[in-house]
């Protein structure tokens, strides 16, 4: 059906373009060469994709468009097609280049009002083609007026047949008298016939359906294109064929009121449902109708015409999905989410009932995007949306909120339970394997839970507080469910403020480096510092690195605190050796994000090039946890580190999960006892066994072995008698300021001892 709008019959002061092109260098010519000709009035709208330009084209008044037919890898035609759907009255251009034969004669076919070639296209000529298209365009649309008035005329003339008749048989009832006039009368009535043949001809060949009814409902004719649309076979009686049966029972009244209105003179045009007799496929049309009055005025007949917008409203419809529902899963997306929650809390609020509402993501989706790429994530989130979907009930909605977040809404229960019970479905469902194109993968789920109208009525609250629950679930372990609760919203806002001064304390250099001596337990002699990042936050107490490190991690912050702490400790390590001191290593502690990172090796070149600090005197502590996270990802990250001089140590270990055949791969120089180990190794025997073990499968794999947290005499010779290499802990001193660290272990220092 038309946008209702008129052509523009002169595109000066001022013109309404739709550009839909790809390429935005060509799209921007374009409008440029449009601007040059209509001005600074001229309107451009710039859309690169077949989707966005027909929204475009429903939603905007436009004098005309313009169509690349490479737009959307080659979907040019199908744009004009799906443009001539949407607005019949709308002047399209299609551009292309002269490589394609008989391109312009298929733009022409599809809908198109002219073709231009991109080849020596000037503003010139995309003046001359935007007018001529204009024009065109309005010369058909009174052509198909003309049309219109042509096929009323063709009735007016059924009723000068209808009354010639009447008059033929008075004049033969007074033949003696009209003897005169009987052959003036016969050559009238030829006249008449002749006329209606000419023009029952058109009406049969016109391409919109044409329908006569009777004043009760009955077909009295309708010409082919009306046939067509109904489904009708032209060997068929139409006299059966009523409203009752043509048109679908939800649009049978309406249609019973627009007859009614048609015999009494008055205008209507309404969109109406009806079954295709043969298909009985549900189509769309648009119906408006006229009286045939007899010379005395009354309605003896209604003339209908009908056309057929089944395509266009499929057109619609898809668009209208799109808008509404995510591209890849087809699952609601964020606005139809919102939509649909407040219309739960609306109708639970009337029935007294409650309504839940589930918020989860991924566990580690990032790391399958990285390390298998998108398109895997991608299949593998649509196998979650299908899993979530078996999960929920058919009143749920389940919908994809962006990236790997989705949200569940449960509305009409009794009991909080409930979505209890759907909670450990999803995370027992989303923890079966997954097999994506031979690839078994595995992940798991955190949700987070509010309720309405328990923790809240409102809906933003609603969402605010599932939220603060997820991450509740991720900070205890992940793969679990946690519900609301009130003290979750001042965990947040402390959280928020801690974030806060994080971001002032980075950038006001808040942070200090604190050095504890690492010492060999043979000789008592100091090989090496570690450096440890405290943070004084506004200026009063320390706050532990256990509180504020997560929190950076979380939120990003950790990458330029933690390369803070490599500069500082390198600055440190070296204005150390300018001070005539023999040059000792000095151990920096890496987080997982920062491990991850892929500008870590040149982050660490660019740092030891700026502060004149030789890579051997700088060592890097892992985790244990950490490598094992992605195997092989992590041993190619430690031999790019060990390539430019730098040591490796793994630091907590025998708290994580590696294996012999791993360590033995892993370009490490030493291992750190985790201090757990360490603290009861006078009294638990099985401290001492672990101790020992990994001591043994250090020196097994030539690696030197460190022990973290020696606090007494007594736990330092245990681990010498044991073979353990180099010991850390309050015993040996806590870590203090740079400017006391030499003060109070220089003397333990000696040259080349490592």
């Amino acid at each position: 059906m038309a946008s209702g709008r008129e052509v523009a019959e002169d595109p000066k002061g001022g013109l309404r373009a739709l550009i839909a092109e790809s390429d935005p260098v060509v799209a921007r010519h374009i409008a440029a060469l449009i601007a040059d000709v209509h001005g600074d009035q001229t309107r451009v709208i710039l859309h690169g994709d077949c989707e966005t330009a027909a929204i475009a084209v429903a939603k905007k008044p436009l004098d005309v468009a313009i169509i690349g037919s490479g737009i959307d890898g080659g979907r040019g035609l199908e744009l004009v097609k799906i443009i001539a759907t949407v607005d019949t009255k709308l002047p399209m251009i299609l551009l292309g280049d002269d490589d394609r034969p008989n391109l312009d004669v298929e733009a022409i076919e599809c809908g198109a009002t002219d073709y231009l070639s991109f080849k020596g296209m000037t503003a010139v000529l995309l003046d001359r083609s935007i007018r001529y298209a204009i024009n065109r365009k309005r010369v058909e649309l009174k052509l198909r007026e003309s049309n219109d008035e042509l096929i009323r005329h063709i009735f007016d003339l059924r009723d000068a047949k209808e009354q010639a008749e009447s008059q033929n048989i008075a004049y033969l009832r007074m033949a003696e008298e009209l003897a005169s006039a009987k052959d003036e009368l016969e050559d009238a009535f030829r006249n008449a016939e002749e006329s209606e043949r000419r023009y029952r001809l058109l009406a049969e060949n016109s391409p919109v359906g044409i329908w006569q009814l009777s004043s009760d409902g009955l077909t009295l004719y309708m010409n082919g294109a009306a046939r067509a649309i109904f489904e009708i076979d032209r060997t068929e009686d139409l006299r059966g064929f009523t409203c009752d049966i043509l048109f679908s029972e939800q649009d049978r009244e309406l249609v019973r009121h627009m007859r009614e209105e048609w015999a009494r003179g008055n205008r209507r045009e309404s969109e109406v449902r009806l079954f295709g007799g043969t298909s009985r496929k549900e189509k769309f049309a648009v119906l408006s109708g006229v009286p045939v009055l007899t010379a005395g005025g009354v309605a003896q007949s209604i003339m209908a015409t009908i056309v057929d917008i089944t395509e266009r409203k499929q057109v619609e419809a898809q668009i209208q999905h799109l808008a509404q529902h995510d591209a890849l899963t087809g699952l609601p997306n964020r606005s139809l989410f919102q939509d649909r929650l407040h219309l739960s809390l609306v109708t639970a609020r009337r029935a007294g009932k409650k309504v839940g509402l589930l918020f989860l993501d991924l566990d580690h989706f990032k790391d399958i995007n990285d390390t298998l790429g998108h398109p895997v994530g991608d299949r593998l989130l649509v196998d979650v949306a299908g899993r979530l979907n078996e999960c929920v009930r058919e009143t749920d909605t389940v919908a994809r909120l962006g990236g790997d977040e989705f949200a569940v809404i449960c509305p009409n229960l009794n009991e909080g339970e409930e979505v209890r019970h759907l909670a450990g479905r999803i995370i027992t469902a989303l923890g079966l394997p997954f097999l994506i194109d031979g690839e078994t993968l595995h992940t798991a789920t955190s949700i987070g839970i509010s309720l309405f109208p328990s923790d809240t009525q409102d809906p933003e609250q609603l969402v605010r507080f599932a939220d603060m629950a997820l991450y509740d679930a991720k900070e205890h372990g992940r793969g679990t469910f946690r519900f609301f609760d009130a003290r979750m919203d001042e965990a947040v806002r402390l959280r928020k403020d801690l974030e806060n001064d994080l971001r002032s304390a980075l950038e006001g250099e808040a942070f200090e480096l604190h050095y504890q001596p690492q010492v060999r337990l043979d000789t008592g002699e100091l090989i090496g510092a570690e450096a440890l990042v405290r943070w004084r936050r506004g200026g009063g107490d320390l706050v532990s690195p256990a509180n504020f490190i997560p929190v950076a991690e979380s939120t990003g912050l950790i990458l330029p605190i933690g390369e803070w702490v490599l500069r500082s400790a390198c600055t440190q390590a070296r204005q150390w050796q300018r001070e005539g001191l023999p040059p000792f290593p000095v151990a920096v502690n890496l987080s997982t994000v920062q491990f991850r990172d892929r500008h870590l090796v040149p982050r660490v070149e660019r740092i030891l090039e700026e502060t004149g600090l030789d890579s051997r005197f700088l060592e890097l502590e892992i985790t244990e946890s950490m490598v094992m996270e992605d195997v092989e990802r992590a041993i190619q990250a430690m031999r790019d580190l060990t390539d430019i001089g730098i040591t490796l140590s793994i630091d907590d270990f025998g708290t994580g999960f590696s294996s012999l055949s791993y360590l033995r791969r892993f370009p490490v120089g030493r291992l750190k006892i985790d201090q757990s180990f360490v603290r009861e190794i006078l009294t638990n025997q099985d401290d001492v066994t672990i101790a020992r073990s990994i001591i043994g499968l250090g020196h097994s794999l030539k690696l030197r072995v460190l022990a973290e947290g020696v606090e007494s005499r007594d736990q330092a010779e245990l681990l010498l008698s044991e073979g353990c290499d180099v010991a850390q802990g309050y015993y040996f001193g806590r870590p203090i300021h740079a400017a006391d660290f030499i003060g109070a272990h220089g003397p333990r220092l000696k040259l080349g001892q490592r």
